[in-house]
């Protein structure tokens, strides 16, 4: 399977420490030079490094067409996530399996409404629990890093149907 992510993902998942996930749960992860300049704009955060890192190992960079790109922005997302949600619909396109990773709610709705798979930073940590990267302990203390010591928010509703999904999760 094929992962277009978005930058958020990528920034949170390096946060924690957990990027290279993404290589052991799918084939290719592919990005686009907008979330790429995102990214790696903060040349003083602690991630830089290991993004840069990323960029030059296994992260590839895929051009999207700027008219679809267009559209999508209107519907008040940023470009990155349009690029992102553009470059799945091109996949899909050409019947490859793909998932977009995208933590923005209204992003993440759009390309749900475009017939694209979408999973965020948290569907990562459940997949990586899902094929046994991690075990349940884990992924709950990778959950609590994610909200304590980044900017990620979830409310408690949210945050209590992913304790009891990762709970349900390694069976």
């Amino acid at each position: 399977m094929i992962a277009v992510i978005n930058a958020s993902p990528l920034i949170y998942l390096s946060k924690i420490g957990v990027i290279e996930f993404l290589p052991q749960l799918f084939k290719r992860i592919i990005t686009t030079a907008e979330v790429k300049r995102e990214v790696l704009q903060e040349k003083t955060a602690p991630e830089h490094t290991i993004l840069t890192e990323v960029f030059g190992k296994w992260l590839e960079i895929e051009a999207v067409e700027e008219k679809i790109v267009e559209k999508l922005t209107k519907l008040q997302i940023h470009r990155g996530e349009a690029e992102v949600i553009a470059l799945g619909r091109e996949l899909v396109r050409k019947e490859k399996t793909s998932v977009v990773v995208i933590d923005d709610q209204l992003a993440r709705e759009i390309a749900t409404s475009l017939g694209l798979t979408v999973t965020g930073t948290i569907g990562i940590l459940l997949r990586a629990l899902k094929v046994k990267i991690i075990n349940k302990k884990e992924c709950q203390t990778l959950l609590e890093q994610l909200i304590t010591t980044t900017t990620f928010r979830l409310s408690a509703r949210v945050y209590a149907k992913i304790m009891r999904e990762i709970d349900r999760g390694e069976k």
